[in-house]
This record gives structure tokens, C-alpha cells and sequence, in this order.
């Protein structure tokens, strides 16, 4: 969505080929963090090799990854990847994830059938997210983003895949809440966010917190949040 930003569930890489273990592989993204997954042998089975112990298996035509306390995620493959389109818990409680063609969600349903909308702008930006229900003539909006831009500037020496150094990018700059509204200031850019400041306000606009948080540097790509205070 935006350098250093995601709203969603974990995705997964189309299956490529690791040289250096010379098996074929997916890759699972979730929170910064990246699990390979590996084949087992010819079979259609991909397991982890960190205390994750995530397990994956390939249908063909979908994916399912299931861990260790019994949660299960369906995928199906979209324009930007393999996207969840259902969760399962080891009680059967179930998500079901309607998603636009190019991946971006567009409702999740639960098991009791409330149904959570996500809204987009001309740009695919997601301004923001909200629910209907009976009695309620108006959806109720759980959350509202706003966006800026900003010019990358990668600090790396060698050639950077999917952008260029002055490219213009689309960043998240404000999230909005029912009784709250937090602003952030970009310290500095380069391929990722290196750092950024989030300040939140009530509607009285008297300041809530202050969190502060840096990512890792020098900027690579998934660097993840390893530091906040409060």
C-alpha cells in the first residue's frame, strides 16, 4: 500500500527456485518478517525451517498454510501475489476475504456474517474501513487514512528493483479513529521509511501519546519496526 505500510493478512511469493538450498520455494511475508518455505522432496507439501513450523500445501489451483495451533489460511492468486481468502480456527470460527483482482481487500465476513468494507480512492489508496448493520442508515466508519506523497531517495550503492532514486510515492500521512486522529510526520525517506513520528489527538485535539519509531538501516526492503516508545 505505502513504503513501510500494510493493512492486511500474511502474503505469499510466487513459488521460485533456491539455489542454495536447491529446493523449490514460497516465501511468507508478515509483519516485516520473511519464512521460506520449502519442498518436501517432489510432493506438493512446503514446510518451514525456523520455529515457526509453518506447514504449506499446493493444490495447484490455491494454497492452504496452516500452523501450529491449528489455524488454517486459504490463498488464492491475484495481480500482486497470493492473497488470504479464508481463515479457519481450530474451533471453526471462519473469515471469508473477498478481494479486488489486483489482491487490495475489498470485505471480510466473520462467522456471525458482519461484514467489514474496505474503501479505496482513484489511486488504490484505502481511505478507509467500515461496517453496516441493522438500525444504522449510515455505515459506521471504524477507521478513515489519509495520504501524502513523498520522493525516494535509496541509500543503497547497487541498482534498486521497482523503483528509481526521485520517484514519487504515494505515504500514508494521518489515521483517523471514532474519538481519536493520529498525524504522522515522515522524518526522512529513502527506499523505505526510515523513521517516523505519530502523534495522537482526541477530537479535543489535546495530545493523547507520542509514539516514536525507526526502522532498520540502513533502508532495505521489508525492514520492520524495531524499536517504538511511548
Amino acid at each position: 500500500m505505502s513504503p513501510g505500510f500494510s493493512v492486511g493478512f500474511p502474503t505469499i511469493q510466487s513459488r521460485s527456485f533456491d539455489a542454495q538450498t536447491a529446493r523449490n520455494v514460497y516465501l511468507l511475508t508478515a509483519g516485516g518478517h520473511r519464512v521460506e518455505l520449502r519442498q518436501l522432496g517432489a510432493s506438493n507439501v512446503y514446510e518451514s525451517y525456523d520455529s515457526s513450523y509453518f506447514q504449506l500445501t499446493d493444490s495447484g489451483n490455491g494454497l492452504t498454510l496452516k500452523t501450529t495451533d491449528g489455524t488454517q489460511i486459504g490463498y488464492g492468486h491475484f495481480a500482486n501475489g497470493w492473497q488470504a481468502t479464508g481463515v479457519e480456527d481450530r474451533n471453526g470460527n471462519v473469515l471469508t476475504i473477498d478481494n479486488y483482482w489486483w489482491g487490495e481487500i475489498h470485505t471480510i465476513t466473520d462467522t456471525l456474517g458482519r461484514v467489514l468494507t474496505f474503501n479505496y480512492d482513484g489511486n488504490s489508496n484505502l481511505k478507509s474501513i467500515t461496517q453496516s448493520w441493522a438500525g444504522q442508515q449510515q455505515p459506521h466508519t471504524w477507521v478513515t487514512f489519509g495520504w501524502g506523497t513523498a520522493i525516494l531517495h535509496p541509500s543503497i550503492g547497487s541498482e534498486v528493483v521497482g523503483t528509481y532514486d526521485g520517484e514519487n510515492v504515494p505515504v500514508l500521512a494521518m489515521v483517523g479513529f471514532a474519538a481519536s486522529l493520529s498525524i504522522i510526520s515522515t522524518i526522512s525517506v529513502c527506499l523505505l521509511i526510515k523513521g517516523s513520528v505519530a502523534r495522537n489527538f482526541s477530537i479535543s485535539n489535546s495530545r493523547l501519546r507520542f509514539i516514536s519509531s525507526s526502522k532498520m538501516r540502513p533502508c532495505v526492503m521489508g525492514g520492520r519496526l524495531f524499536q517504538q516508545r511511548a
